[in-house]
């Protein structure tokens, strides 16, 4: 039937339908190409370091940039050589990230090998973005026990682990006793509920570990998300609780009782399980950049913090330095000497150390080892 013998009503129809499908196909057609380019431009989303794991939730796998273990790190022998004392130290992105190549992993192994008697300390960056003491403990139970560490370091960021551990505890499956056994990626979590319109899990997922696109342009929105918040100072009122959680890696710091306790727990199992093998090892706390200085590289102020959040972050911190101390887990809390240091700022704007932070974190961390015989 041509146009001309259609009825005269149906012909708008007829024109309308040809140019929504025209326009959806422009749009597909341009969503593809830009997810082409980036993809040239920044790699496919398979080389990055959250890939999806069954176990771990994600992990960095064998890419271009890693060592063979999976870590962003220099290469080891998996057979501890004799004589080698082997550190291993895990974390979210302030551990894993580099500022100009330096980090403070690499500063703490120069640091033991130019001391006599400890010429063979090996120190493994074992950092992944995104982690927290969940999934570290899942990445010692199911990997690294196996390369015989002597001494583990699990660092915990104030400022979004106790968020990211709820989230994920609400994907986890426990073992008999209330253990964390493995946290698969494609689990309905309670991060599916967090903002109205979110898209389903299964497909959000599928996106999250396939398209640069959505990766990128999910980023943006979060990133202006916050600024808007912060701009208003109102970050200390998202409050995070059993029905309420943010995004992973969302700055949090007005916890429930209930998100305190997840990631306290996690460290008690993470405590267990090195004492039943007898690997000593220690929780070091990150503070927020915030917490220690408003003054960030760049000469940027923070001023739309506001002190109220600050004074929850610190209270959060205090309240876990407690908890490890009274369960008798050595802690290292790094907000008194940050907070005292003539090196100022320590942070960048996204709150990961710059080059004098890197250096004072390792410079701490080697005196914590040595004087409470760590590695001894």
């Amino acid at each position: 039937m041509t146009e001309h013998a259609l009825p005269a009503p149906m012909r708008p129809l007829k024109k309308w339908l040809f140019g929504a499908l025209a326009a959806a196909l422009g749009t597909l057609i341009a969503l593809l190409l830009a997810e082409g380019v980036l993809q040239i431009l920044y790699g496919p989303v398979a080389h990055e370091i959250t890939n999806a794991h069954p176990i771990l939730h994600h992990f960095s796998g064998n890419n271009p940039s890693t060592n063979s273990f999976g870590f962003y790190d220099r290469e080891y022998p998996a057979a501890k050589p004799h004589g080698t004392r082997r550190i291993m130290i895990l974390g979210d992105s302030l551990v894993r990230r580099t500022y100009h190549e330096l980090n403070f992993t690499q500063i703490l192994e120069q640091t033991f090998q130019a001391t006599p008697g400890y010429e063979g300390v090996e120190v493994w960056n074992c950092g992944i973005d995104s982690y927290s003491p969940a999934l570290c403990y899942l990445l010692l139970k199911h990997k690294l026990l196996d390369l015989d560490p002597d001494t583990v370091v699990v660092c915990v960021f104030l400022g979004n682990d106790f968020n990211d551990d709820a989230v994920y505890q609400s994907q986890m499956v426990l073992d008999a006793r209330g253990r964390p056994e493995r946290c698969p990626p494609d689990a309905p979590s309670r991060e599916a509920r967090l903002i109205p319109g979110q898209v389903p899990i299964p497909f959000k997922n599928f996106l999250r570990y396939h398209s640069r696109l959505y990766r990128e342009l999910s980023r943006g929105y979060n990133t202006l998300l916050h600024w808007l918040r912060f701009r208003e100072g109102e970050w200390e009122k998202a409050a995070i609780g059993e029905d309420q959680t943010a995004p992973i890696g969302t700055l949090t710091v007005n916890i429930s009782d209930s998100v305190f306790h997840i990631l306290a727990q996690n460290l008690v199992f993470t405590d267990e399980l090195l004492r039943e093998r007898g690997i000593p090892w220690l929780a070091v706390l990150i503070p927020l950049h915030v917490e220690v200085n408003r003054l960030v590289e760049g000469g940027k102020r923070l001023d739309q913090y506001s002190e109220d959040g600050i004074r929850l972050a610190d209270q959060n911190l205090e309240k876990l330095a407690a908890f490890l101390e009274e369960k008798r887990i050595p802690v290292l809390n790094l907000l008194p000497p940050f907070q005292a240091s003539p090196s100022q700022p320590l942070f960048t704007i996204d709150s990961h150390f710059n080059e004098p932070g890197h250096r004072l974190a390792a410079e701490l961390l080697y005196e914590k080892l040595m004087s409470d015989k760590l590695l001894d």
